[in-house]
């Protein structure tokens, strides 16, 4: 379209980090999942989406998630040129959320929950590693069970099962402290525009991957798919940050990636690449779209990491208390229990724990 090409570079808006959609985005995408969670919380096995297009709700939230992850934590790394700067923003995010959601799930939902005699159950080592593998989920992954906790739901014996991606995201971490580290640590074995170029071929091949191996009758093998498509989300994320002064912001290209990302999914077997670059574009595109009455939400906070993690053993509890309960009544009753959980969860430890990072150069 010839306004696209008249479009500013999105790198003009990579200015204050408040003036985004940031919080409203992240927070509508814990909510998603919430309510895509809620149908195996019922009985159902899957959302109306995934049942549409083999998709679900819940799947592209996460994808979401790691778009904008992709592009912030690169950014961080960029912007920090230091492996322990980056190192410590990262902790300072991740862990304080994830040690109380593992603390109270083993000894809040886990006591409450459990067909076990309350000192049985303290005295099974796997309430205790429950509690400490999933305060620190890498590299061994997380525990999803307590000794008789949610034996009585249709969703058997999860206690948390949003976690599954944490580990995989802080592998995205990895992959990037590891390049930092040949960038700007030591020797300097790699300049800071090979690192780029790094990234970026991280990002292509990984799609390229994702394409093949969703394309064709390859037998699945989770850690393989799931490995393609949350590289390829993360590092897309990552492009468009290395390319920002060449990626226009323009309405019309984020109309064409809707109805691409629309028209990919009417084909029997979505190509992946398509999905993938529509997904990253829109998602970037709209972190940036100045909408006066949606940057309001920005006056709250980011309640979406706090909502993600407490979320789904909420929903379990939901769906106990309440046998036979539709995939509804347990969304609408979960969210503002979880939110009354992520409010103050932002307010009293993650901002303060956000405050201390290291600044940025």
């Amino acid at each position: 379209h010839p306004e696209a090409s008249m479009a500013e570079p999105l790198s003009r808006r990579l200015g204050d980090r408040r003036d985004n959609n940031y919080n409203l985005m992240r927070f509508l995408a814990a909510a998603t999942v919430i309510f895509s969670h809620a149908y195996p919380m019922s009985g159902v096995k899957s959302d109306p989406l995934e049942r549409l297009v083999g998709v679900s709700f819940g799947y592209i939230a996460v994808d979401v998630f790691f778009v904008i992850s992709g592009f912030l934590v690169t950014s961080s790394l960029l912007s920090r040129r230091s492996l322990p700067s980056f190192a410590a923003a990262r902790a300072f995010r991740l862990f304080p959320v994830l040690l109380v959601g593992a603390i109270g799930c083993a000894f809040g939902v886990g006591l409450l929950q459990t067909d076990l005699p309350r000192a049985a159950y303290l005295l099974r080592p796997d309430t205790w590693l429950f509690a400490i593998q999933n305060s620190m989920p890498w590299p061994w992954g997380v525990r999803y069970t307590l000794p008789g906790v949610f034996h009585h739901v249709p969703l058997y014996g999860a206690v948390n099962g949003s976690l599954w991606s944490l580990p995989w995201e802080m592998s995205m971490y990895i992959i990037l402290a590891g390049f930092g580290a040949l960038a700007y640590t030591g020797r300097r074995v790699l300049g800071e525009r090979w690192l780029k170029r790094a990234l970026v071929a991280i990002g292509i091949l990984a799609t390229l991957g994702f394409t093949i191996y969703e394309g064709f009758d390859f037998p699945y093998e989770f850690h393989l798919s799931q490995g393609f498509r949350l590289t390829s989300l993360f590092f897309g994320g990552a492009t468009v940050l290395v390319l920002a002064d060449r990626v226009p912001h323009s309405k019309w290209l984020a109309l064409i990636a809707a109805g691409a990302l629309v028209a990919d999914f009417l084909l029997p077997r979505p190509l992946m690449a398509v999905y993938a670059a529509a997904l990253v574009y829109l998602v970037l595109w709209f972190a940036y779209a100045r909408i006066p009455a949606i940057r309001i939400y920005n006056r709250a906070g980011d309640y979406s990491y706090g909502t993600y993690v407490y979320a789904f053993p909420i929903g379990q509890c939901v769906a106990a208390a309440f046998p036979g309960a539709n995939a509804t009544v347990i969304a609408l009753i979960a969210l503002p229990i979880t939110l009354a959980f992520a409010i103050p969860s932002w307010h009293l430890l993650e901002k303060p724990m956000l405050d201390r990072k290291p600044a940025a150069r």
